[in-house]
């Protein structure tokens, strides 16, 4: 291979520079997670509305998106820099949440419990 061929390729310093075919694939998996969730919404014994499911899921993937977007057009190193910081605090979220909802879980006297904690 050619030493020019190899130093003309440009690397970029940011994520956001995909092709637009992986964002033709995640638009076809939301449609499809919409379908799925409006159908097995409308077979629930629940009295909730398959819409109203489905328009809080649309919402969540539109906040989700938009923070992806966001968080695609900061550069890799400042990324590298909060990846630490972001993986503690995440951590931390997830042992609060355990310390907060055990209780729940632990007292709930319904027959379906999905985890339980202790003896």
């Amino acid at each position: 291979m050619d030493k020019r061929a190899v130093n003309s390729v440009e690397t970029n310093d940011r994520i956001c520079d995909y092709g637009w075919g992986i964002v033709l694939c995640l638009i076809l998996l939301f449609c499809l997670s919409m379908g799925v969730l409006y159908f097995a919404s409308s077979r629930d014994l629940n009295p909730t509305s398959p819409v109203k499911t489905v328009g809080l899921q649309m919402i969540w993937y539109l906040l989700g998106s938009l923070l992806a977007s966001l968080i695609m057009h900061v550069s890799e190193r400042q990324l590298l820099q909060w990846a630490t910081v972001g993986y503690y605090c995440g951590l931390a979220g997830l042992v609060l949440v355990l310390f907060f909802t055990a209780e729940l879980i632990l007292f709930r006297r319904e027959p379906k419990v999905g985890l339980r904690l202790g003896p």
